[in-house]
């Protein structure tokens, strides 16, 4: 009786089941180029629409997060005028507040260091006796956050310019969430004027504090020096 060869395995006749363990090795495996590359042509298709996707949805995200802290700006401008208009002195919000500097009562005199308060134009300024910029260090109290270990900040400043500072050089602010033991600064930017285009600046900057020890007692520092300048109030804000 002849013997009947079989020159091609008929569909599913090997399953995963019928192959042993380890019995296949990598000198098993043809060569990549022996693969007909038009066998790919639908998945590298498939590649590249997700990774347009994933563009997509990374500056949808990369908006959404700074739409988020416009809002958070422009929550604290709103907020400081509010509180010249009303004369308050430290105006609480949800997760942040905001002191206009009508009195002394939102900062710590006992950490700050030359830090001259003007009680009638209500603003700190870095201007010794002799008319020239000083090293000066304004420091907040602390203020209690309503949620535990938070993790970001946001700081804005309304200062205005006596000379020509350098922001994060002459201005340098930075946030603490352990009651000021831990300080992390914050890069600072020229948001434009309060109102036209003259007189007190918006200074927004943000800081992530995750690093530092666990705590809930939040204070801002402002480190002034080189140029004289007027500081007129500060909004800190946290998640």
């Amino acid at each position: 009786m002849a013997i009947t060869k079989i020159n091609k395995l008929p569909d599913d006749v090997v399953s995963t089941a019928k192959v042993d363990d380890n019995t296949i090795v990598n000198v098993d495996i043809s060569p990549s180029n022996t693969i007909d590359q038009s066998k790919f042509s639908g998945l590298a298709s498939s590649l590249q629409d997700a990774s347009t996707n994933i563009g997509t949805v990374t500056t949808l995200v990369t908006s959404a997060c700074s739409q988020n802290d416009n809002n958070y700006f422009n929550i604290a401008l709103l907020g400081f005028k509010m509180a010249v208009n009303e004369g308050l002195t430290v105006f609480n919000l949800v997760d942040g507040v905001i002191d206009e500097f009508n009195d002394e009562s939102g900062t710590d005199e006992a950490e700050g260091s030359n830090d001259n308060y003007c009680a009638s134009n209500d603003f700190y300024d870095n201007i010794n006796p002799s008319c020239a910029a000083q090293a000066t260090t304004v420091v907040s109290e602390p203020f209690a956050s309503g949620i535990a270990d938070p993790t970001s900040s946001r700081i804005v400043v309304f200062q205005e310019n006596v000379d020509t500072p350098t922001l994060n050089t002459d201005i340098i602010a930075s946030v603490s969430r352990d009651g000021g033991t831990t300080f992390t600064a914050a890069t600072l930017a020229d948001s434009g004027y309060v109102t036209g285009a003259s007189g007190q600046r918006i200074l927004t900057g943000q800081a992530t504090i995750s690093g530092q020890p666990s705590g809930q007692s939040m204070r801002w520092k402002l480190a002034l020096a080189n140029n004289k300048v007027k500081i007129h109030g500060v909004s800190l804000s946290w998640a």
